[in-house]
């Protein structure tokens, strides 16, 4: 026996507004999401009655039935003991290939083939790739954005990329479409491929120009941070006392816009000698500095002496004002954006917080499904459409499950799955790649949402122009 149906109605709107707005406006949700969506699940599954073997059963074995879980795992052991050689390998591309060419071809690449090795082995691949790239932390997260909204897109044309697409051709596969392995290729691809090499475009746009930072971790490339600084420890030239020494920030003074070549030549010169140089930083809002983290400043001292379009240390510099708001904001965003070395615990971790992740929407969308069935199947094809950016914060495979059946039209069909695909890439919780980029990365909601929902409000407005006033296909 449950509530009355408008008492439920009001609590699962509660509830839906509490998961969309949450994680914004209270710290503490955003750094335990996979708990409070859980919570929030179990609420929705208990004030909508929803409770059944069927949903408990779906909600612990679709995580590992759907591959999500194995997949993280497996590709997690393969990048923790492979990295280096990823890396590496990645390392020698990028000294050959311009970087908007590079970020062109990782984001429409990864959106392509993620309909052949799923959607979650590319998001662990677009982590590791973009981890060489030599970006500010703020690029680096723009990139990885606009990647999971290109593999979410890209993952529909097979039933292997996703499991929205693995749910659609299931419910399509008798009279009237018959709907075969290809189905969602024919009908969608037209509209899918322009849009990841769109979002290839923009992300080359907004990368803008190489900007070397975090010498060690572009440039030496180490599996781990630990077993590095232990090698460095028994070496017997001398180097390992000065790596003991605190680091510290040296601020080098260019000739005009020479930035980026002096940072280029520090980086280089300290990795052939092998000096105590943590990171070299190019300064935004700083022109004609660079920022160099050392625990041997007279090296650093000696090693610019004769480096053209240096014009010498600048001493007392990391106490300007200028300079303490740089280096203030760096601290405040250390490792965000920077997956950090991790130990194979961490891979196992990763798989358990993703499980728990997608159990939550399970259960989100077993309580959700009463609003579904009640007001969405009553919604004409374009309000449907923009009805779906619900699928930024709701599992978009119960969307599917909901919405698509035999009996819409094809031009129905292609605007659900359009809407749902395009908008789950708004939030974190909209898809599964941005779940484990965002998990790996350390991407705040907050940061995700400032890009995400702009980029997708914008895209969905162009695809339902597309999708409704323009005569093509």
């Amino acid at each position: 026996m449950g509530l009355d149906p408008i008492y439920v109605d009001i609590g699962l709107f509660a509830i839906f507004i509490a998961v969309l707005a949450g994680p914004f406006v209270w710290k503490r949700i955003e750094e335990n999401l996979e708990a409070f969506l859980f919570i929030m699940g179990v609420l929705a599954a208990t004030l909508a009655w929803k409770w059944t073997y069927e949903l408990v059963r779906s909600a612990i074995e679709e995580p590992l039935v759907r591959g999500i879980v194995p997949a993280v795992l497996v590709a997690g052991l393969v990048f923790h003991y492979g990295k280096e050689r990823i890396q590496r390998g990645m390392l020698g591309l990028v000294k050959k290939v311009p970087l908007k060419a590079m970020v062109f071809i990782i984001v429409v690449a990864l959106g392509l083939v993620s309909s052949v090795i799923t959607a979650m082995i590319a998001a662990l691949l677009l982590v590791e790739l973009v981890y060489v790239l030599p970006l500010d932390r703020k690029r680096r997260v723009e990139i990885v954005i606009i990647s999971c909204f290109s593999i979410g897109l890209g993952a529909v044309l097979t039933p292997m990329g996703e499991p929205l697409s693995t749910i659609a051709i299931a419910a399509l596969k008798g009279d009237p479409y018959y709907a075969g392995f290809f189905f969602l290729a024919v009908h969608l691809g037209v509209y899918v491929l322009p849009g990841v090499v769109l979002f290839g475009l923009i992300a080359a746009v907004l990368v803008g120009d190489e900007r070397p930072r975090y010498l060690e971790r572009a440039l030496l490339i180490k599996s781990h941070e630990q077993e590095e600084h232990e090698r460095l420890q028994r070496d017997k030239a001398g180097f390992d006392q000065k790596v003991n020494r605190p680091p510290r920030m040296v601020v080098v003074r260019t000739e005009a816009a020479a930035e980026k070549a002096v940072a280029d030549g520090i980086a280089h010169e300290a990795k052939l000698r092998r000096l105590a140089v943590h990171s070299v930083l190019v300064p935004d809002s700083f022109q004609d500095h660079v920022v160099v983290e050392t625990s041997d400043p007279a090296g650093l001292k000696a090693l610019i002496k004769d480096m053209p379009k240096v014009k010498g240390i600048v001493e007392g510099a990391s106490r300007w004002p200028e300079i303490k708001r740089f280096l203030a904001s760096e601290k405040d965003q250390d490792g965000a954006g920077e997956p950090e070395p991790e130990k194979l615990r961490d891979v196992f971790v990763r798989g358990l917080k993703v499980y728990v992740f997608v159990m939550a929407l399970i259960f989100l969308g077993g309580g959700m499904s009463v609003l579904i069935e009640r007001y969405f199947a009553r919604i004409p094809g374009e309000g449907l459409y923009w009805v779906n950016m619900v699928s930024a914060v709701l599992d978009n495979a119960t969307l599917t499950a909901a919405e698509i059946s035999y009996k819409l039209n094809i031009d129905q069909i292609r605007s659900a799955l359009m809407g749902l695909l395009i908008a789950g890439g708004m939030l974190i919780p909209g898809n599964i790649p941005n779940i484990i980029a965002a998990h790996k990365l350390k991407i705040k909601s907050t940061e995700w949402a400032r890009l995400g929902i702009p980029l997708g409000l914008g895209v969905m407005l162009a695809y339902f122009v597309w999708l409704y006033f323009v005569p093509f296909p």
